[in-house]
């Protein structure tokens, strides 16, 4: 192995990284579970999702790589109309990953159908490009 200056310099990086968090970090994804009153999380069709209110079903889908927890701020507000149901797209948090393409992502989302006692969403939103 060839120590050049710039593995010496990552090497180091590393380690001030380890001595100041007290151990290595964690590499396994994070989900937060609901901190908010009214709201449930569940799994459909492989995908982590987080719900609440009553009516028109709202979609929440954030952009990559975020999380439900995106929208945490904004939910109890829309949960006054709409039944939110905000996603964790596939692969991130604890949903299935797929193919990874984009057709694949959103036959997934559409699949899981959380809305099977309701009409289908006519209203929904994304986060991001």
């Amino acid at each position: 192995m060839r120590l050049d200056r710039r593995a010496l310099f990552g090497l180091g990086a590393s380690a001030a990284a380890v001595v100041a968090t007290g151990g290595v970090a964690d590499a396994s994804p994070a989900v937060a579970e609901p901190a908010l009153p009214g709201f449930r999380s569940g799994h459909a069709a492989g995908l982590h999702y987080v719900t609440g209110g009553a009516g028109e079903p709202l979609v929440l889908l954030p952009g990559w790589p975020q999380t439900w927890w995106e929208f945490r701020k904004i939910m109890p507000a829309l949960a006054r109309r709409y039944r939110v149901i905000a996603v964790d797209l596939p692969g991130m948090a604890t949903s299935r990953p797929t193919a990874g393409d984009k057709k694949s992502m959103a036959a997934a989302v559409h699949g899981a159908r959380w809305w099977r006692s309701a009409s289908p969403p006519t209203t929904g939103t994304r986060h991001g490009p």
